[in-house]
């Protein structure tokens, strides 16, 4: 404190103090009195900065100095000792860094210039995560005296790890505004970094007034990349000053791609591009393109035998222009597309661009997940099953030649024979497949073949390019349950980037876009055929297993139900009839894809206790015809302005509503509306309700009365373990998880996994069901052994953010129940308890 200088034995014996490990018991109880009186000493209050920082350096070398600014700077430190600690507490309550850095000076210490390198050195850090992280407001100024050894460190000598470059690069986050000198800088990486480089630079350069002259300069300079990504910046940006340069670009521009997106930039900066697309425009363009243009997609469409089109007003499409978008398109690989391509569909016969779409989709998936015949994996398997046998039965005595043929028939049926990743930009002309059918191939490709990502990603790029609404609750529905991590967060962002540039979240996109598969808000969808009109009427029939499920039955003119749609001899309503058909036929599908769909919506914003405004409630979900219905195999509850429940009640056939005591309701008396719950309404209101809907013999659309309530957790606990050590196997753990509609957590090193988890997006909880772990690929039944249930929150777009813990008192508490009854249910599937589970679970 006096500023005497300590010797090296002295120093020694401080931090012998401080961290201390020796075993004996007296020696470690008197330096832990020494120890702590030091800590107190650097934790007093009334001790100033300027006085800390000296007794530092006194005690302590130069290292501690760098420890302390690599983490102010934004990475973590593993030396960090108490002392160190304290310094950095008063740094981020306010003290100025700058005094810590003169008295380090004093102390013979590198200063700032001297130590960027060790400053950078093994830094690992992600810096599209720091985005979210709060900044020092105090450290900026030393990194403002060190301007030159900041360019320099910067600038890089192309030596460093790509961690430690970003590192460096972070520390632009800590001034208030990026100061001038960098942005030329950081505009080039926004647009030639890598991906967390691009969004990092992006974020620095939110704040700058004007962006698109440091952009346009990059439309005409440098590599094909880099006019790609200036391009697609400024589409990002929609700034009309960017519309005369991207002409003028355009105009030069050889590149098919880079024309492309500049062609989209222009769009969505608000351009008229209609000049773009005369027929005799489009058709010199073509003739040149394919003079040029070398592409293959023999595998999936014939070049010499593609689609007659034509064009809204019946002319034929010149089979050059169509041979030009194919290999336009291929080269690309945009699967959603660009406006050139919109553009032409959109000048299509409607029928005719379905009918391409239709054929792309198919082609694309067929080809993607060929895989060998039965005749080719028994063939495989007969001829490999006794090398197999000889080699297993050495380490499992029950293994057979008949088990060793189903291992290796099941392994060659698992193959891939293609890729059709190299094909994915032929989906751009997929634009207007029809929904209803796609739709149900995708969802089918997602459950089977979810783990080509690649290709999922460009099957959901290619979707939103129409995005109605089937396609987007698919979307939605795979942001939230998808059984891979990395496609979940892909159709997260895919998701909320929409919703955000209409002003919704991701949940009011889902009620403003649920499919109704044309049925109107009488239930009934029409289908004239000549001057005779048919319906199909929406009505709650009870199927063969005594589940109440929503069926379209067909009516002819004069109410009578008919099995099917006449077969005119008429050649106009002939025409008509095939199209009623056709129509009916899908509608039968999305009303089923929508009931599952809405159905487990409605089941998430029940445990996530989601309160929709009243005015919403009644227009987007009462008023649906087909959410309308679900909603009457429900009880709701009525909430006052501030969130607390006042009523509940059910929806009637003829638009009333009632109460457990068959009492009417008027629903302006509520300021919300919620899904109630056993744990909302109390034991005493859901005995009543429960005798409610038995004397009216309404079946639930899912339970939200029976199941048992949690009720006696301790408010600050983290964790449910109640079923810690209860056994069970693999499969059936997965299959049990799935089932409730929990996937697999992010993949570990060596490729294990050691959580199944559910998120609720709507609240922004995921319910994390922790056990012993597994492998990827396993196929064997394992024992395992639960461990405990616990909470993690959730970002915009579905990511899970791992490493803190939520206590259970901020978990919605219908949540909290439902999952712990989700955890109960899937030990049960298990053999139970086991005092063992560590030796026998694979801990």
């Amino acid at each position: 404190m006096r500023g005497e200088r300590l010797s090296e034995a002295q120093r020694r014996e401080i931090w012998k103090a401080v961290d201390d490990k020796s075993t004996d018991n007296w020696m470690r109880q008197t330096r832990q009195l020494l120890g702590n009186g030091l800590k107190a000493i650097f934790s007093r209050p009334d001790i100033s900065f300027h006085a800390l920082s000296r007794l530092l350096f006194q005690a302590t070398d130069g290292r501690h100095w760098q420890h302390i600014l690599r983490v102010a700077l934004g990475t973590t430190n593993y030396w960090m000792r108490g002392p160190d600690n304290e310094i950095l507490a008063r740094i981020k309550a306010g003290a100025d860094i700058r005094i810590l850095a003169e008295i380090a000076a004093e102390a013979g210490a590198p200063a700032f210039e001297a130590m960027t390198d060790a400053l950078a050195d093994k830094a690992y850090v992600n810096i599209s995560e720091m985005i979210d992280e709060p900044v020092p407001a105090n450290v900026w100024p030393l990194l403002a005296e060190n301007f030159a050894a900041l360019d320099a460190a910067l600038a890089g000598d192309g030596l460093k790890e790509r961690w430690s470059e970003d590192f460096i690069f972070s520390w632009l986050r800590m001034f208030p505004r990026l100061p001038r000198r960098y942005f030329p800088l950081v505009a080039d990486r926004a647009v030639q970094g890598g991906v967390r480089q691009r969004e990092f630079a992006r974020y620095l350069l939110r704040e700058v007034a004007d962006l698109t002259p440091l952009i346009t300069p990059m439309l005409t300079s440098g590599p094909e990349t880099k006019r790609l990504a200036a391009a697609r910046w400024l589409a990002e940006r929609r700034d009309g000053n960017a519309i005369a340069p991207l002409r003028a670009a355009l105009a030069k521009e050889k590149s098919v791609t880079v024309k492309a997106a500049a062609m989209s930039a222009l769009a969505a900066c608000g351009d008229d591009t209609s000049d773009l697309f005369a027929e005799e425009t489009l058709l010199a363009e073509a003739e040149k393109g394919l003079a040029s243009t070398k592409v293959d997609y023999s595998p999936l469409f014939d070049a010499e035998n593609l689609p007659v089109l034509h064009w809204a007003d019946g002319r034929e499409v010149s089979a050059k222009l169509v041979k030009w978008w194919f290999a336009r398109s291929h080269k690309l690989k945009m699967a959603g597309g660009d406006p050139m391509i919109h553009m032409a569909l959109e000048r299509l016969d409607r029928r005719d661009a379905e009918r391409l779409g239709a054929a792309i989709v198919s082609a694309f998936i067929s080809y993607d997940t060929q895989r060998p015949t039965s005749e080719e994996a028994n063939a495989y398997a007969a001829e490999n099953a006794k090398q197999r046998y000889d080699y297993t039965k050495q380490w499992r005595k029950d293994f057979t030649e008949e088990l060793a043929f189903a291992e290796l028939r099941r392994e060659k049926l698992a193959i891939y024979l293609n890729s059709a990743l190299d094909h994915r930009g032929l989906l751009a002309l997929a634009r207007f497949a029809p929904p209803a059918e796609t739709t149900l191939l995708f969802k089918r490709y997602l459950r089977e073949h979810g783990k080509r990502p690649n290709q999922c990603r460009a099957l959901i790029d290619a979707l939103m390019a129409n995005p109605v609404p089937q396609v987007l609750q698919l979307v939605l529905i795979a942001s939230q349950r998808h059984k891979q991590p990395g496609l979940r967060k892909y159709a997260g962002e895919v998701i909320t980037a929409f919703a955000e540039a209409r002003g919704w979240t991701p949940a009011e996109l889902g009620d403003r876009t649920m499919p109704s598969a044309g049925i109107d808000e009488d239930g009934i969808l029409e289908l004239p055929i000549g001057e005779r009109l048919f319906r199909a009427r929406l009505v709650a029939e009870r199927a063969k297993n005594g589940a109440q499920e929503l069926k379209l039955t067909l009516e002819n003119p004069d109410g009578k139900p008919i099995a099917s749609l006449p077969t005119p001899t008429d050649p106009e309503e002939a025409e008509e009839a095939k199209e009623g058909k056709k129509l009916l036929s899908s509608a039968k599908k999305e009303l089923k894809q929508t009931v599952e769909l809405q159905s487990g919506r409605l089941y998430e914003a029940m445990c996530a206790a989601r309160i929709w405004p009243r005015e919403d409630f009644e227009t987007f979900l009462l008023g649906h015809p087909i959410v309308g219905r679900l909603l009457r195999r429900l009880v709701l509850a009525g909430h006052d302005d501030k969130g607390k429940i006042i009523g509940s009640f059910r929806a009637l056939d003829d638009g009333s509503f009632t109460n457990a005591e068959d009492e009417p309701v008027k629903l302006d008396t509520f300021a919300g509306i919620s899904i109630a719950h056993r744990v909302s309404l109390g034991e005493a209101g859901a005995k009543a309700w429960k005798t409610h809907l038995d004397d009216y013999e309404v079946q639930p659309l899912f339970e939200q009365l029976d199941r048992p309530v949690l009720s006696d957790e301790k408010p600050n606990a983290k964790h449910i373990d109640d079923r810690k050590g209860w056994m069970i196997d693999n499969l059936t753990l997965r299959s049990a998880a799935e089932a409730l509609g929990y996937v697999r957590g992010s993949v570990e090193d060596g490729a294990g996994f050691y959580t199944y988890e559910k998120a609720f997006g709507d609240c922004g909880f995921a319910a994390v069901i922790e056990f012993t772990g597994s492998y990827i690929g396993e196929n064997e039944r394992v024992p395992k052994a639960l461990t405990e249930m616990r909470f993690a929150k959730i970002l915009p777009g579905g990511r899970v953010i791992y490493g803190g813990e939520t206590t259970l008192s901020k978990v919605p508490p219908v949540l909290l129940s439902e999952t712990w009854n989700d955890l109960h249910a899937i030990a049960d599937k298990g053999t139970g308890f086991d005092s063992e589970w560590q030796k026998k679970g694979g801990w």
